[in-house]
């Protein structure tokens, strides 16, 4: 159990590509420091609502931008979903899928989060659609008929947007961002793209200061 005054706060979005360029570096750092500090997640936000497919010039900036990623990070991207011109690039659907799954088991929110990711990134699924959620509540064991009641229900879509002003309030502008909350005090240990070393790195010399 972490200590009660060390928080690490990851602001994200399951459609934020880089946030997939960084999963297995936080994940390496959840395993690191799980024992020492809570995690958790901040859902940012980052086209919620959005209305422009994914076709024509989002397509092309799409493509050159998850080649970036792709190559400097080693995450596998699959640009299958580029061919769908018809999908709407909106992360509202993505975020609300998972503080739904934060309601019905916190434990397995980090989990959800990353098979969404994958299901975008690698298996090209539809995040505007439900089964798409679905498939991830067999994989991880919820239950599909309350996660499906939740989904569709409105006061988990305000709940969403809760997370969207919170990560404003934090001054988080860009994800992915890491912070480490220490009692009141709030600590930027990385801003996009980060090395599991140097976040830990980071995130020792902080708290060195304290003790």
């Amino acid at each position: 159990m972490g200590h009660p005054l060390h928080k690490i706060v990851y602001v994200g979005d399951p459609l934020c590509s880089w946030c997939w360029g960084i999963a297995e570096e936080l994940e390496m750092l959840r395993n690191a420091w799980q024992s020492k500090a809570e995690f958790q997640i901040v859902l940012g936000g980052l086209r919620p609502g959005g209305t422009e497919t994914i076709g024509g010039k989002m397509g092309h900036f799409l493509a050159r931008h998850w080649s970036q990623v792709s190559r400097l990070s080693g995450q596998p991207i699959s640009h299958g979903m580029l061919e769908n011109k018809n999908f709407i690039y909106d992360t509202e659907p993505p975020c609300r899928a998972i503080r739904v799954v934060r309601a019905l088991d916190s434990r397995k929110e980090f989990a959800f989060f990353k098979a969404v990711q994958y299901a975008f990134y690698v298996r090209n699924r539809d995040t505007n659609e439900l089964k798409t959620y679905l498939e991830i509540c067999s994989d991880l064991s919820l239950d599909k008929n309350s996660f499906e009641e939740r989904y569709k229900n409105k006061t988990l879509k305000l709940a969403t947007q809760v997370d969207f002003n919170l990560a404003r309030s934090m001054g988080v502008t860009s994800f992915p961002t890491l912070l480490l909350q220490l009692g009141s005090e709030i600590h930027v240990l990385a801003r996009g793209y980060a090395k599991f070393a140097d976040m830990d790195k980071e995130l020792q010399e902080t708290l060195s200061m304290y003790s």
